[in-house]
This record gives structure tokens, C-alpha cells and sequence, in this order.
């Protein structure tokens, strides 16, 4: 794969470096079902299968992204969830965190008859070293189905690298 990274210039007409930063991982490949408990206290979201990583910034083993630079990225994650029971109304809340504070979060609501998909983003200034995370929550007892569609992945904007 060829990564074509430019570069931009600053008032003094001077190069700015540019960092090219992507990553998508996924619960794709897994047989485990990640439960929810059913209660409204975030869970963390595991996604195992690492799909794209430019910069070694994804450790899919603690499903945290961590940046090497700073900068404005992009973040998406889509859970799908399955009730069990399916006969009663729940809620699914989706969260992407960055250092342990939300930065991005949804709320689906379900009358109960069916699973549910929920997609949350987050565009952000992220510093170094700053850690993003996805946690959920359900009000009914279920679990993540593993797939493409339970996912996280990321981007960094063109920005200096200061």
C-alpha cells in the first residue's frame, strides 16, 4: 500500500509535516458475543480484529486508540445489539470517550421487538497520547453481535503536527 503524505505551509511559507493516521477494527472473525447486563452503567466494547492501522496507534487487545500525534480526527463506531429478551422496550446508549470523558454519544430507543443498530461519531482535537475508547450500555439484558457492523475506526484530518 502507498501512503501519500503532503505537505501544507504555514504564514511564513515554510513545510508543515503531515501525519497520515487511519485505523478500523472490527468484531468481524469473533465467536464471542460481548455481553450488555442490562443495566445503565457503560460496559467497555471490545473490537479484537484489527482491519487497518497506519501509524500503530490501535492496540486491539485493549481496544484503545492511542495517537502518536496531534491533530483534528475523525472517529466512528456501529454497534449491533440483540435483546434477550426481544418482548420489552429498551434503550441502547453508544459512547466514544477520549481520555475517559465523552466526546460523541447516542441514544437508540426500541420498542422491543427487534435488535437494534446504533452509530455514533466524534470529530475531535486529540493532543499525543490522548486514548479513545467506545463503551455501551443497554436497559435490557443482550449482547454485541460480531461482524462488520459492530466496528470502530478513525481518522486524522491534514493538520500540523506541531
Amino acid at each position: 500500500m502507498n501512503v501519500n503524505v503532503s505537505n501544507d505551509t504555514s504564514s511564513n511559507g515554510r513545510s508543515i509535516p503531515q501525519t497520515n493516521s487511519a485505523f478500523s477494527a472490527a468484531t468481524q472473525g469473533s465467536t464471542v458475543l460481548q455481553p450488555l447486563a442490562g443495566t445503565l452503567p457503560l460496559a467497555k466494547v471490545f473490537f479484537p480484529n484489527e482491519l487497518l492501522d497506519l501509524e500503530n496507534e490501535y492496540d486491539p487487545s485493549t481496544s484503545t486508540f492511542t495517537a502518536k500525534n496531534s491533530g483534528v480526527y475523525l472517529f466512528i463506531t456501529s454497534l449491533n445489539f440483540f435483546p434477550d429478551p426481544i418482548r420489552v422496550p429498551y434503550q441502547v446508549r453508544v459512547q466514544i470517550q477520549v481520555n475517559g470523558s465523552s466526546v460523541g454519544t447516542d441514544d437508540e430507543f426500541t420498542r422491543g421487538d427487534s435488535g437494534d443498530f446504533t452509530l455514533v461519531s466524534a470529530k475531535v482535537n486529540l493532543n499525543a497520547g490522548d486514548t479513545v475508547e467506545v463503551f455501551a450500555s443497554s436497559t435490557t439484558p443482550g449482547v454485541l453481535l460480531p461482524g462488520k457492523a459492530t466496528r470502530f475506526e478513525g481518522a486524522r484530518f491534514p493538520s500540523p503536527t506541531a
